[in-house]
Formats: structure tokens, C-alpha cells, sequence
């Protein structure tokens, strides 16, 4: 029977040494605070003599453990987020501080981040507490103010684009061409607003940059799909750009674009039959190729248009074809005399007029497409008036 009055028994000691879980206790401390010190250099290197050096020896689990307290008081808070931030000192001075009023700060070199914290696919600044002691109240209550009197004079982007009717694209094109931006909080200036807003022209010309697909066009125009189709075989409405569309597993397809403008000005062309266009029924025979003249642009652009298509694809290179505004019977056919790294020529005028006068589907119209073969290096065209696709002549020979 042991006496009580007796020595107290020797403290258990561990000859294997103390993990980090078997440390952390023997102080006397969480595992936070253990993980803590240990990230800030106040909690030694495992000097166990076992093979792995991951177990602290006796000694030093000892000697900690007498420090415990000194360690907990030396540990240095973790940073916190702009949020937390705000909250204290919203505490501390009685203002509405908000997050975005600590990132002032921070630009304001006056709260530095000291590290980052990320979440998907988004990362938050994190600060130092212990630095808030630093910042005056007034420097706070100015910054604040400063806020306050911004958000009175600005309107938020969202609101902004709803006002316009604008994509966030056409708004960012338009402030860049004019040298304006957004504020803080992705806020505007009010002159700007007023200035964007009060401009009928410039939203006449945004809403006419847009693009949009053969459907939205032949609405836009108030008539069927197929009817504007003709109008863009025959040149009439330009394609602009295409998009791909995905029409199975694993396919697409390019969907060709038209700008809004270009749509809008077919309602200006006093020789399109718009009466016979908006009354035509879903299977009635096109009013376009019931007229003579509209019948032969239709079938003319058709031709050229395929004959760029197969050049290109030849030559691997790009050939645009396009009707001639200021004289709706002619097509330009522009095309770069080389192609690739190594220059390598591409047909001749004189090639591309042959195969149009030895093709029965295009002889008809040669002297109605303009051939215009450039140097891409070249700041103009090396033909600027081009050559008429009549094939090989004494003119052009």
C-alpha cells in the first residue's frame, strides 16, 4: 500500500517522446494554438533521436510546457477578411463601415494585406487586426464620407445597362472610344450617365453594331426566314461574322451573323416589294424570284459567293465577296496575293478571270465582278480599282 504522506510519484515520462497531439495536451493549450506557435516559430523542432524527427524529446515537451502561458500570450492573431475588418472598426467608431471601406484603406496604404485567402475560383485579402490600432478615427470617418458622397453622385453598372438597354460589351466599347470608366463599386459618374443616355445617335449606332442570326434578321424585317435569306444571297445583307452552333454530340456548325444596321437599311430599298414581302404565306413561291430583276442578283450572288467559298478552301485563304453599295449590280472579289509564312502565292486576277469565263455559271456575270487581289503587307490594295472577271484580255492579259 503506498503511503500517503509519503514522496509524490515521478511525472510520467515517454521515451518514444510527444507527437504533436500528445504535445499540445501535455502543455496544456489547444491544438489552435499549438498549429499557431508552431507557424509562428515558437514551438521548436522535434529533436527526438528517432529515425522520422517528427517526436519532441522529453525535455522540450517539458520545457514548453512551462512556457505555455508566455506562448499563448506571444501568439500573433490570424488575419482576417475585409468583412470582419469592417465590423470592428464599425464597433470601435460607431460609423457604417463597410467592406469595401477597408479596401480603401488598403489602397490608401494604410492597412496592407498580408495575405490571401481563396475560395473556388475567387480570392479575399486578408489583414493584419493588430494594425487597426493605427488608423485614426478620422482617417476612417473621411473615407467613409468619401463613399457615402459617391455612391450619392453615381449609378451602379446594372442600373446603368438597364437604362441603355446595353450589353456590358457595347458599354465597355463606348466608355473606352469616349475615355471614360466606372468608379468605385463599379459605379458611374453621373455626367456620364446623363451624357450616355441623352445620345440618340450613339444608341442608334450601338443597337446597329449589333449582330444577330438569319431568324432575328428576318424578324427585325417582318418576313420569312426564307425571303431574307434571298436577300442575303443576293448580297443585299452582308454576313459579318459566324458563331458556332452545336448541332450533336461532338458537331457544330458556323452560324453566320448580320449586323442590325445593315438589316435596318434594307427597309430604305425602294426596290424590294415590301407589300408582296410581308403578305407572302409560309410555302408561297419567294415575291423576290417572281420579279426578273431581284431573281437574277439572287442567282448572281449565289454564284459568286460559292466561287469564294471554293477558293478559299483551294488556297486555304481568306476571299471576301461583297456587293458594291453605291452600284447594287457589281461584286468585289478581294483576295491576299500570298498566304502563309512562306508568301505562297495565291491565284493571279488573270487565273480567277478565267475560271469565271470558262464557268457556264459564272460567264454571265463577269463583267459584273470586280476582282481585287491585295498585298496584305501593303497598306492599299495593289489594285485598288480592280479588274473585271472577263477572263484574259489585251486590257488585262
Amino acid at each position: 500500500m503506498t503511503d500517503p504522506d509519503g514522496p509524490a510519484p515521478p511525472p510520467k515520462t515517454r521515451a518514444d517522446g510527444y507527437g504533436a497531439n500528445q504535445l499540445y495536451k501535455h502543455m496544456g493549450i489547444t491544438y489552435e494554438q499549438f498549429q499557431r506557435a508552431r507557424e509562428q516559430g515558437l514551438i521548436p523542432a522535434p529533436q527526438h533521436p528517432g529515425r522520422t524527427r517528427t517526436r519532441w524529446t522529453q525535455q522540450q515537451a517539458d520545457d514548453l510546457a512551462a512556457r505555455a502561458r508566455e506562448i499563448v500570450q506571444m501568439l500573433k492573431p490570424y488575419p482576417i477578411g475585409a468583412g470582419k475588418v469592417a465590423a470592428l472598426l464599425a464597433e470601435r467608431t460607431g460609423l457604417d463601415v463597410q467592406w469595401t471601406d477597408v479596401q480603401r484603406l488598403s489602397e490608401m496604404s494604410l492597412l496592407p494585406v498580408v495575405d490571401w485567402f481563396t475560395k473556388g475560383r475567387r480570392s479575399y485579402a486578408l489583414y493584419d487586426p493588430d494594425q487597426l490600432v493605427l488608423i485614426t478615427d478620422d482617417v476612417i470617418d473621411d473615407v467613409v464620407a468619401d463613399r457615402e458622397l459617391w455612391i450619392a453622385g453615381s449609378v451602379p453598372e446594372d442600373e446603368l445597362l438597364a437604362r441603355l438597354g446595353w450589353t456590358a460589351e457595347e458599354l465597355a466599347a463606348v466608355a473606352a472610344e469616349r475615355r471614360i470608366r466606372a468608379g468605385r463599386l463599379n459605379r458611374w459618374a453621373v455626367e456620364d450617365v446623363d451624357a450616355l443616355t441623352s445620345d440618340p445617335e450613339l444608341d442608334e449606332r450601338v443597337r446597329g453594331e449589333r449582330q444577330v442570326t438569319s431568324d432575328r434578321g428576318a424578324t427585325i424585317l417582318e418576313i420569312r426566314l426564307t425571303d431574307f435569306r434571298h436577300m442575303v444571297d443576293a448580297g443585299w445583307i452582308p454576313r459579318v461574322d459566324y458563331v458556332p452552333k452545336e448541332i450533336g454530340r461532338g458537331e457544330t456548325v458556323e452560324v453566320p451573323l448580320y449586323r442590325v444596321a445593315d438589316i435596318e437599311a434594307m427597309r430604305e430599298q425602294r426596290f424590294v416589294d415590301w407589300d408582296a414581302l410581308h403578305d407572302a404565306e409560309p410555302g408561297q413561291k419567294s415575291p423576290l424570284l417572281v420579279d426578273a430583276w431581284a431573281r437574277k442578283q439572287i442567282i448572281k450572288g449565289r454564284e459568286v459567293q460559292r466561287l469564294a467559298d471554293e477558293l478559299g478552301t483551294l488556297h486555304g485563304i481568306d476571299v471576301e465577296a461583297r456587293l458594291d453599295t453605291t452600284r447594287h449590280h457589281f461584286w468585289r472579289l478581294r483576295w491576299p496575293t500570298h498566304a502563309g509564312r512562306r508568301r505562297t502565292p495565291t491565284p493571279t486576277a488573270w487565273e480567277v478571270g478565267m475560271i469565271i469565263a470558262t464557268d457556264p455559271r459564272l460567264e454571265p456575270w463577269a463583267d459584273d465582278i470586280v476582282l481585287e487581289p491585295y498585298d496584305p503587307a501593303a497598306p492599299t490594295p495593289t489594285t485598288p480599282a480592280g479588274t473585271t472577271g472577263t477572263g484574259p484580255t489585251e486590257e488585262n492579259a
